[in-house]
């Protein structure tokens, strides 16, 4: 993903992209995340030379929940008390390094074992990078050419 505009160039300007977030402004989630955000991304730059996109983030902040949340109150690596843990998580929104909170959806409701506080983020690639539009909280820039030109007139 994050070779799109090197890929399509002039024509990924403005495109919108609505997925979990790759937040870059570590300013906007609780001050306790950001070393280790700032490390992670160190890491992964030394590794593999750029950031890393959504999907790197998104394993990263699973595991970091894993180890530092849900197996501490499983006090075991049986997989039957992790699976008894997960579920009694409530961590408020900002308090990943996504953004999300984690409340996980109890036996019996619709969304039964999703994440109740997790939700997309809208964004938009502007000078070779995807920046979060939308929601406000962690809106990172101001949209741009909305409506979308058409392709010959960009």
């Amino acid at each position: 993903m994050m070779d799109f505009p090197e890929t399509f160039g002039k024509y990924s300007e403005g495109v919108f992209n609505v997925d979990f977030p790759v937040i870059k402004d570590p300013q906007v989630l609780s001050p306790r995340l950001r070393p280790s955000l700032s490390e992670f991304r160190e890491a992964f730059r030394a590794k593999h030379g750029r950031d890393p996109a959504v999907h790197a983030t998104a394993g990263f902040v699973g595991a970091m929940v894993l180890f530092q949340q849900v197996i501490p109150k499983a006090r075991s690596l049986n997989p039957e008390e992790i699976k008894r843990a997960a579920p009694s998580l409530n961590i408020p929104v900002g308090e990943t390094w996504q953004g999300w909170g984690i409340k996980f959806a109890r036996p019996g409701h619709p969304a039964a074992g999703q994440n109740l506080q997790s939700f997309p983020m809208v964004m938009q690639w502007q000078g070779g990078q995807l920046y979060i539009v939308s929601p406000q909280k962690f809106k990172e820039k101001e949209m741009i050419m909305v409506p979308l030109p058409s392709w010959d007139k960009r």
